[in-house]
């Protein structure tokens, strides 16, 4: 999630990829749009390099049970932990679009969490103008500020208090980082990934793939 901030007098580092100055918030959600855990970091940082340096990205092989898997967009690498889609090709097979479509609708839990959190804290909505003493951008306040929105995001869900959200809100997010990389027959692969990871993420695919019609009905 991108959240625009007032451009900071040190500003390098702080531009998205989307050309403003941001701060660039790791989600990871459950299917009930409750943040599992956020970390938040200046807007050139990519997702990638976020999950890496993060407590969560750090800790994630202990986090998670064996055979269970963090769901990730195409800008992040694959790996024991993190499932991403296959990259697009011109090649793929029936299987491979299943699973990339099916991966694509699991990640909207991601986006509808966004939308609801800039819904509900609408400061959000526009440039964070934090200041110091001196007149620049507080940068450490304004990811407090967005800290503090999503732990009251949490409180909010946990009383079932949802919002409606339109389509009237800017898509700041994902598209673009969704499909970043998705070109390449090797952006998926992370350095130290071994060959069970890919062989394990094709046992999937096909799984889906033989499951297709009883996945469609009841979760499609």
């Amino acid at each position: 999630m991108l959240v625009e901030i007032e451009r900071p007098r040190q500003w390098e580092g702080w531009y998205c990829s989307k050309h403003f100055p941001a701060e660039n918030v790791q989600l990871v959600v459950d299917a009930q749009f409750r943040v599992r855990s956020m970390d938040v970091r200046p807007g050139s940082i990519t997702d990638r390099e976020t999950l890496r340096f993060s407590r969560f990205g750090r800790n994630l092989t202990n986090i998670l049970p064996e055979g269970k898997h963090v769901v990730g967009h195409a800008g992040y690498s694959l790996s024991k932990s993190v499932i991403v889609p296959y990259p697009t090709t011109i090649t793929m097979s029936a299987e491979e679009k299943l699973f990339n479509t099916l991966q694509m609708t699991t990640q909207r839990a991601v986006k509808r969490t966004e939308e609801l959190i800039k819904k509900r804290f609408r400061i959000l909505q526009s440039p964070l103008r934090q200041k110091t003493e001196d007149g620049d951008v507080a940068t450490t306040r304004t990811a407090q500020i967005i800290s503090t929105a999503i732990v009251l995001h949490n409180v909010l869900v946990g009383l079932d208090d949802f919002v409606e959200v339109d389509s009237s809100m800017g898509d700041d997010t994902d598209e673009e980082e969704m499909d970043e990389g998705s070109d390449s027959d090797d952006s998926d692969l992370d350095e130290d990934m071994d060959d069970n990871v890919a062989a394990q993420r094709d046992r999937i695919k096909e799984y889906l793939y033989v499951n297709r019609d009883h996945i469609l009905t009841h979760f499609g």
